[in-house]
């Protein structure tokens, strides 16, 4: 365990798994590919750390819809490890060219997917209230 009851370091305890990816060479990153990440829920090979006997299971698309939404899925995933990663090195440029990359394909993914198939968020209506005109994933195939 990381921290005791009291939310203090343990000092008994081997931090290796922390020291690789922060005193690591400022241009590069140990990071898997964007399906890789999201399927192990980790973009650090570094700091991934397999549960026992546990198989990361990736979910496949059954059509084009599904296709898109995954790419947009594992985008969002890249960009919020990147993000977290990022506040607590704020001058890696590297990481930093890596996630603006990741954020810009993001944002152009989610703007053409919106356009086609509605808005994927709230924030994301246009002048009239479509959220509720086409239909919801428990509605049948999507």
């Amino acid at each position: 365990m990381l921290f005791d009851t009291n939310g203090f370091i343990n000092p008994n305890e081997n931090y290796d798994f922390a020291i690789n990816i922060i005193s690591g060479n400022p241009n590069t990153l140990n990071i898997y590919d964007k399906e890789e990440a999201l399927k192990k829920g980790n973009l650090f090979k570094d700091l991934y750390d397999p549960y026992k006997d546990y198989k990361p299971y990736m979910t496949t698309a059954k059509n084009e819809r599904q296709d898109k939404l995954l790419d947009i899925m594992q985008l969002e995933f890249v960009v919020n490890d990147l993000n977290l990663y990022l506040d607590l090195h704020p001058e890696d440029r590297y990481a930093y060219n890596i996630f603006k990359e990741a954020s810009e394909k993001l944002k152009e993914k989610s703007e053409k997917y919106s356009k086609v198939y509605g808005p994927l968020e709230l924030c994301d209506l246009t002048s009239e209230y479509e959220w509720t005109s086409s239909m919801f994933p428990w509605e049948g195939e999507f």
